[in-house]
């Protein structure tokens, strides 16, 4: 699942992963009452997360890690945000300017090879 405002953010995102795992199916959601809505009705291997510091940007981490512990959680911005991010309930943060590393620290995450 990937979360962002931004159609164009969600876009690069998706365009990302998929290069790197051609086989995957990613659901794109642009706010957070609807990413936690995806959460409750489908099971996802992942989620990225445009993370800006808001109120609704905490809650939404945290409640995904409340309702799936395991599951990896990757928080991005253009701000560097680890600290509030990681304690918010994501797994990683990562640097907007780093999206071309996404498929790289899933698959880490993940613990996949890269294609």
């Amino acid at each position: 699942m990937i979360y962002a405002h931004s159609a164009d953010e969600r876009l690069l995102y998706a365009r990302t992963l998929r290069r790197n795992f051609p086989q995957v199916q990613v659901a794109e959601v642009a706010g957070p009452t609807q990413a936690l809505l995806a959460a409750e009705g489908e099971r996802f291997d992942a989620a990225v997360i445009h993370f800006n510091n808001s109120p609704e940007a905490v809650e939404l981490l945290g409640s995904l890690r409340r309702q799936h512990p395991d599951l990896p959680i990757v928080a991005v911005s253009g701000v560097d945000r680890t600290a509030r991010a990681t304690a918010a309930g994501a797994t990683k943060f990562v640097l907007a300017q780093e999206w071309l590393m996404l498929g790289k620290h899933l698959a880490e995450l993940l613990r996949l090879p890269r294609p």
